[in-house]
């Protein structure tokens, strides 16, 4: 090579440098964090595929994941990670938010809290202006609220209000008439100076890229400038939130998913408004009320502005964005009445009851689409065929009979989707038609089944995996402990045994991990615990090149080579090995992630991309740092170049970045390109400088020890060359190994398999609880609580086989005295889940404990029986003996203390492992929260219920006609006076159990409504009153009994008038709220859950790997040297670290509590670790197979002194990397966190072993078979 080259290659360094820590920078916001890292869960979902065709079954999952994807986290801000599991499988990895984004969040509401607190009810107004003297001047002065304007405005409405009473006492109706227009003047200018939550929200939310948001907001801000101030905060405040949590997620509990899983995907049909040529004003007050106050309905309003979805295929006008924005203005009334607002577009539909079809949301009211498929009409031309289920199609019959000729609309998520006409009546099954095009019928098809495919989920999920938020830290910060003590012990090692050469391969390390981390940032990849195990074993794997070469180097120097000549022979003859070890560990790591599971993925990307970068790094990056500390003179363009270079990139880079800053708006400039590339530009220079640095320093050594003309480069020799005779000492090995090896396998099948195997093999649960006060409870106290629980579930099943069933078309009403409806309904589900539909079975939790359940429609129960009260008596004697089995198996659990990171305290240990074979997670979970819920540090779940107003078809719900409280609900003994809530909502919970504080409730409802699918009610003021005291709880007041108080002056109550708003907007989505806020329970610490088909599937995953990777192995190594012989060495030896580390891990149990080993149990961890043993010791073999190969040059056998040789010149190379590896593992076994502790113990033993094997099994057995059978290669 040419010294004058160097320059452009040191710009390469340069360059690779620039490329990782732009991708990584900042590290919180680049690099996703695993759920076993964060906190957070992976469901596993089955997709209900009964009746499709094999066609319609070969994409289902991705299709189903694609529609959920888009209509649950269409804009990716809850950080879900989405996976198909074949055909028909699904997994949502769902992690926790960070404690950034709950700080963030938290912010955000304080400051939301303070704009709210500004705003004034109608009713405090208007109860404030009927006292007299002092007191309502202290009333109202009570509601200036820090917004200076309303002083002056509360006076004019104090003479208003005074005069229209004086007028109201007169008979001067012209007079009254004007009294009454300045009163409701002067009360509107009052309310006028209310910040509009709704135009602020829409403001808010809308894209930070585009004009809108900017324009919107600072127009609110000149309309609203008392608030001015406030506003800031708090669009600071949500800005900062919005950033994070695009990175972090924001869903706290599997519930809020699964809740969002079932709420995704609602299909509805609506009349769209079309122009009316007799009164073509009629929707002018709409248009208006839309530009001023956003697309929120108004009191009374009989339409309302919906999104639609895609303008473009909405008006079938597929141009490009800006055409169609031109457009817009000449078609927006070709198909009912549509306008712009902000950067999006509106369409005006009904919300009668009878101009609609829409999902009722009293549970068990619902009708469904059962598929849209592309069909052609009568004039074939493109169509959409559907199907509705009786239900829907009754309802939709009614519909369009009374409505022909009018545009109906589809909504999906209460999106506009599409709209058609109404040709004639439709029951069950109907054409859409029009002028589609072909790809428009698919689109619209996709966009109908995305009503249906959701609900396929079968319920519940047949995996569930959790970790708590603090397990979670506790692994983070073990995972990052290990890695930096793994760098430092990797480093401190190379240097003293390398010296300045040895800082170079540090330098090559360092660089192969920025460059790791690019990548798994760059694929948007989970770094997960076990991936930073592969991190962390790749860097100590990778340090096997570095010392290949130097050792190289080293024999160079001792047969007289020049510096120079040493550098480039070394690396030359060093290039075999590293290539084909490289390779095989990458195989491996290929194998692993296309089998794994998603946290097993990691491992193998980690690993595999950071032993790619190292064939970069470690023979490309150390050479240039080697030729320039030996080059005896630097030609002046290798300095002068780099620097003329990063100079006018970093002008480049200052400029773009400079112009970015100064055009683009703060909101949008963390997505900008422009802006990147500028910084990436900049970043050149500096990470320039410190290449040069480096290779001064690194120069400068190499020089000052170059003394007396001899060619030095010092490295100190602690292994010296012996001359031992390994082949003598074979028939020694073979004993051990044979000894090792049927003492592994005895071991192995001696052991029970369920304390062999972890669930992920056998199926069940695992739970880990932590306790409100760590070391409340001992082992034997869980385990005495846990057969407590299998003796009630052993009564509860006596109950059950006497459970009562009746019918009610379409469902099926079961009770069992005894049993609370929660329980029995999940006991209902462990057994007939397979006759069950998605979102069939229900249950009330009142006095009656009744549970609803409906079937398939073509559900055969065993034995090809249709569902009837006699065999679904059947079948709930069949599940009582289900929950018997699971009593034994609860009784009969594992529980372990976790005296890990986390798990203990100096109060005790505050964690417990929980492990049984029983694989259904809702009956373990029930079991150990009956019994254990008040010792546990979890959110409960309440049990309660809601008083029905019965003179309004029992609806949950009350109208706030009256300020007394009492009257409103239908209760004499409540005094309460609730003037600021009139023609607002009251929700009456009771029955509370356990009581709570009015501080803990309202707590609920806050974080409820900050939930996605709840934000747009986290504007609305809420009062709790509570009516029955219960207890205490500290200093403050428990209650069994409260009533919820909501008003929304854009939603208010009119007796006697239209409510359709009121009951759709307001009562029903707060009844709704406050339930789902007073069930919401937050899971156990940790919880994984694998059904027995799943435990299956990973069993034979498990198997092909080895044998898919041991297959490889032996086809490479026989391609790469010639002869299979040498594959099948490999082989046996392979097979022999496998047995013998399955051995070790087996009989783990016997040395539990010594040297921090516990009794490991074989999991998809210990699987990986195998496999990367294989990795390893092949890696070792195929170090001596090639000094061998290269010993032999032109010989025609291999002989046991060609194998003698090779080993001796090897064994430093062998002993160092062993040692360095093992340095890493043991590293990571003391401080990696208990979450891959079992993976490292399984590493060490590995390690161990396949540097035994790589010469005392495989390089013999080798010599003998090529002597034996093998051809002359």
């Amino acid at each position: 090579m040419s010294d004058r080259e160097l320059w452009w290659k040191i710009c390469i360094v340069a360059g690779l440098i620039t490329l990782g820590f732009v991708c990584v920078y900042p590290l919180d916001q680049t690099i996703k964090l695993g759920i076993d890292l964060r906190g957070g869960y992976s469901l596993l979902y089955e997709i209900d595929d009964t009746g499709m065709e094999l066609a319609e079954r070969r994409d289902l999952s991705q299709r189903v994941m694609n529609i959920l994807k888009e209509r649950v986290d269409p804009n990716g801000v809850l950080n879900l990670v989405w996976r198909p599991v074949g055909t028909n499988r699904l997994e949502i990895q769902m992690p926790r938010p960070p404690q950034k984004v709950a700080e963030a969040r938290d912010a955000y509401v304080a400051a939301q809290e303070k704009l709210i607190a500004t705003i004034i009810r109608r009713g405090d107004v208007s109860v404030a202006l009927t006292r007299s003297g002092e007191a309502r001047d202290s009333a109202l002065a009570s509601l200036v609220r820090n917004v200076p304007s309303r002083p002056a405005l509360f006076d004019k409405l104090k003479s208003a209000y005074d005069a229209l009473q004086v007028a109201q006492q007169g008979d001067d109706d012209a007079a009254l008439e004007a009294s009454e227009r300045a009163y409701d003047d002067a009360f509107a200018s009052v309310m006028a100076t209310n910040l509009p939550v709704s135009r602020f929200e829409t403001a808010l939310e809308s894209d930070p890229r585009k004009p809108f948001r900017k324009e919107e907001l600072e127009k609110l801000r000149n309309e609203h400038a008392d608030v001015a101030d406030l506003m800031n905060q708090a669009i600071a405040a949500y800005d900062e939130w919005n950033k994070l949590r695009g990175a972090g997620g924001t869903l706290d509990d599997p519930a809020d998913l699964q809740r969002l899983l079932r709420g995704a995907g609602v299909l509805e049909f609506r009349l769209l408004a079309e122009q009316d040529p007799a009164d073509p004003t009629r929707y002018d007050s709409y248009i208006q009320n839309l530009s001023k106050r956003g697309p929120r309905r108004g009191p009374g309003d009989e339409y309302a502005w919906f999104p639609i979805e895609n303008p473009a295929y909405f008006y079938r006008h597929l141009l490009d964005g800006k055409a169609f924005e031109s457009e817009f203005e000449n078609i927006k009334r070709q198909y009912g009445i549509a306008e712009r607002y902000g950067d999006k577009y509106y369409i005006l539909a009904t919300t009668a009851e009878n101009k609609t079809l829409t999902q009722e949301r009293e549970a068990g009211r619902s009708w469904q689409l059962q598929n849209a498929m592309p069909t052609r009409d009568e004039q074939g031309r493109p169509a959409v065929s559907f199907v509705l289920d009786e239900a829907g199609g009754n309802r939709f019959f009614d519909l369009t009979s009374k409505n022909r000729g009018k545009q109906l609309c589809i909504f999906l998520d209460g999106q506009a989707v599409s709209s058609a006409n109404i040709n004639s009546a439709i029951r069950t099954r109907g054409i859409i038609q029009g002028n589609f095009s072909t790809q428009e019928v698919s689109f619209l098809c996709q966009k109908l089944n995305a009503g249906s495919l959701p609900r396929k989920l079968k319920e519940p999920p047949i995996s569930v995996r959790g970790i708590g938020p603090s397990l979670g830290m506790a692994n983070r910060q073990a995972g990052q402990t290990a890695a930096v003590y793994g760098i430092i012990a990797v480093a401190v090692f190379m240097f003293c045994y390398y010296w300045y050469s040895g800082s170079v391969a540090v330098f090559a390390m360092l660089l192969n991990l920025l460059l790791t981390g690019a990548v798994v940032a760059t694929l948007n990849a989970t770094m997960t615990l076990p991936a930073i195990a592969g991190l962390v074993l790749g860097i100590g794997m990778a340090v096997d090149a570095n010392v290949l070469i130097n050792e190289r180097i080293r024999e160079e120097l001792a047969r007289g080579q020049t510096t120079r000549m040493a550098i480039k022979f070394g690396y030359e003859r060093a290039f075999s090995a590293i290539f084909d070890s490289n390779l095989t560990t990458i195989l491996t790591c290929g194998i692993l992630y296309m089998l794994g599971s998603e946290e097993i993925k990691g491992f193998g990307l980690t690993l595999g991309w950071s032993v790619v970068i190292n064939l970069l790094t470690a023979v490309y990056v150390t050479r240039i740092f080697f030729d320039y500390m030996s080059t005896p003179r630097l030609p002046s363009e290798v300095v002068k170049y780099p620097w003329m270079l990063g100079a006018a990139l970093a002008m480049v880079g200052g400029a773009a970045w400079g112009l970015g800053k100064w055009l683009i708006d703060p909101a949008a400039q963390a997505t900008s390109v422009s802006m990147f590339f500028g910084r990436m530009l900049m970043t050149f220079l500096p990470a320039l400088a410190l290449v040069f640095v480096i290779l001064v320093v690194m120069r400068i050594i190499h020089q000052s020890v170059q003394k007396g003309g001899v060619n030095r480069i010092p490295m100190l020799h602690l292994v010296p060359l012996l001359k031992v005779d390994w082949f003598s000492l074979r028939r020694v090995f073979y004993a051990i190994s044979l000894v090792t090896t049927i003492g592994g396998l005895a071991i192995f099948y001696a052991r029970d398999n369920k304390d062999l195997y972890d669930i992920e093999f056998l199926g069940g649960v695992a739970a880990q609880i932590d306790l409100k006060q760590p070391g409340s409870l001992t082992e034997r106290d869980v385990e005495a609580r846990l057969k407590l629980a299998g003796d009630e579930m052993r009564s509860m099943a006596d109950k059950l086989e006497a459970a009562q069933v009746a019918e009610a078309p379409p469902e099926f009403v079961m009770t069992a005295p005894g049993i609370p409806s929660e329980r029995l309904a999940n006991m209902v589900r462990a057994q007939m889940t397979d006759f069950i539909p998605p979102g069939g079975i229900r249950f009330l939790a009142d006095e009656n404990d009744r549970v609803y359940v409906r079937f398939h429609e073509n559900a055969k129960f065993p034995g090809d029986v249709a569902p009837s009260l006699e065999s679904i008596k059947t079948q709930l004697r069949a599940a009582a003996q289900r929950v018997r089995n699971a009593a034994t198996q609860i009784a009969d659990a594992q529980v372990q203390a976790i005296l890990g990171i986390g798990g203990a305290t100096a109060s005790g240990i505050g964690s417990f492992e929980i492990v049984t074979r029983e694989t259904s997670r809702e009956l373990v979970v029930d079991a150990i929260l009956s019994k254990l819920q008040d010792d546990l540090d979890i959110q409960q779940s309440l049990e309660f219920t809601l008083r029905k107003d019965m003179t309004r078809g029992e609806a949950t719900y009350f109208p706030v006609t009256s300020d007394d409280l009492g009257a409103v609900i239908g209760d004499e003994s409540v005094t309460e006076r609730v003037p600021t809530q009139l023609g607002g909502v009251a929700i009456v919970a009771e029955d509370i159990s356990p009581p709570q504080t009015i501080a803990a409730l309202e707590k609920r409802l806050r974080d409820m409504r900050l939930q996605p699918g709840q934000a747009e009610f986290g504007w609305r003021q809420q009062d709790i009153y509570g009516l029955t005291a219960a207890g205490s709880e500290g200093d403050a007041t428990t209650y069994s009994r409260v009533a919820v108080l909501v008003s929304d002056e854009n939603y208010a109550f009119e007796e006697g008038g239209d409510n359709n708003a009121w009951r759709s907007d307001l009562a029903e989505p707060e009844v709704q709220l406050v339930r789902t806020a007073m069930e919401r329970q937050t899971s156990l610490g940790k919880v994984t859950q694998f059904a027995p088909q799943v435990a299956a599937d990973a069993k034979t995953s498990a198997f092909l790997a080895l044998l898919i990777s041991w297959a490889i192995i032996v086809a490479y190594l026989g391609f790469r040297f010639g002869n299979v012989t040498w594959g099948v060495a490999a082989l046996v030896a392979l097979v022999h670290d496998a047995i013998v580390a399955l051995g070790f891990v087996a009989g783990s149990y016997l040395l539990a509590g010594y040297l921090m080993i516990e009794a490991f149990r074989i999991d998809l961890a210990i699987v990986a670790a195998l496999l990367t043993v294989i990795g390893y010791s092949v890696n070792d073999t195929i170090v001596v197979f090639d000094r061998i190969r290269e010993n032999r040059g032109k010989l025609k056998d291999v002989t046991p002194q060609l194998m003698n040789d090779s080993i001796n010149q090897t064994l430093s190379r062998t002993m160092l990397t062993a040692l360095s590896t093992m340095l890493t593992i043991l590293i990571m076994y003391i401080w990696g966190g208990r979450g891959i502790h079992g993976f490292n113990y399984a590493m060490l033993v590995g390690i161990i072993t396949g540097t035994y094997s790589s010469i005392f099994v495989a390089s013999p057995i080798m010599v003998w078979l090529n002597r034996r059978f093998a051809k002359p290669a």
